[in-house]
């Protein structure tokens, strides 16, 4: 092996390259402390192989070991997804191999864990947003459709009966599912559109058919179904008409 290029990079980072491919990034201090200067092509043109042991000894002992401390940092201060975390380390000039390697480290751990984070999020966002809401966030943040799914099943059969609002506001059935299914989540969703529904009219009960149309928009736009939201303005004592409603 030998070390091809050393660029020079602000706050005395650098960028090592190694038969011609980006490898890591070390400081001024640690190419000091590993005399990475003597693998360099002189102006002789002359350069001295890279060991392997060397490599292996900086990626264990520096890269490696940095990249562990600076991700569980990360983690302590916010919890994050894998995807997430993986264009952070792409950002701090870490390689794909060590993203690799700290993100399999963290599983083990249980300090990275994408089903955890969802639940989590959804736990936190539930009462006042549409699960079609929720899903598309978790799945902007890197969450498969398929974990995202099942995190919002299980946090609504944490949800008590009392809590859920009794049994009405079942959805249709829907490609979200069963119509089992919706019995479980059905009012969950009815209570968050009323939630978001009163949120956006505050006092207001009376409305022109011009705001009427454009708060059914805004519920549409927040991924509520058109039986939710008429169900919500039902419950606040407005009425209107089904025709209100766009083809969606």
């Amino acid at each position: 092996m030998k070390i091809t290029n050393i660029e020079k990079l602000p706050r005395k980072k650098n960028k090592i390259y190694i038969d011609g491919e980006y490898a890591f990034m070390l400081y001024d201090k640690d190419i000091a402390v590993y005399h990475l200067d003597r693998y360099t092509e002189t102006e002789d043109g002359t350069e001295e192989e890279f060991p392997e042991h060397l490599y292996d000894k900086i990626m264990k002992e520096t890269v490696i070991r940095r990249a562990h401390q600076k991700t569980l940092a990360m983690l302590e201060r916010m919890d994050r997804t894998e995807t997430e975390l993986r264009q952070k380390m792409k950002l701090d000039m870490y390689s794909e191999e060590v993203a690799d390697e700290t993100i399999k480290w963290l599983k083990s751990l249980h300090y990275l864990d994408d089903s955890r984070y969802a639940q989590s999020y959804i736990r936190g966002h539930l009462a006042g947003t549409s699960r079609q809401e929720l899903i598309a966030k978790l799945r902007a943040k890197g969450i498969s459709k398929d974990i995202a799914n099942e995190a919002y099943t299980v946090c609504c059969e944490e949800i008590t009966p009392a809590e859920r609002g009794g049994n009405g506001g079942h959805p249709d059935k829907d490609d979200r599912g069963t119509a089992a299914a919706g019995e479980t989540t059905g009012s969950i969703e009815q209570q968050a559109a009323l939630r978001t529904l009163s949120k956006k009219l505050g006092t207001r009960k009376v409305l022109t058919p011009k705001e009427r149309m454009s708060v059914i928009g805004y519920m549409l736009r927040k991924g509520f179904r058109r039986n939710e939201i008429m169900n919500a303005f039902d419950e606040l004592g407005i009425s209107i008409d089904y025709e209100d409603m766009p083809d969606v």
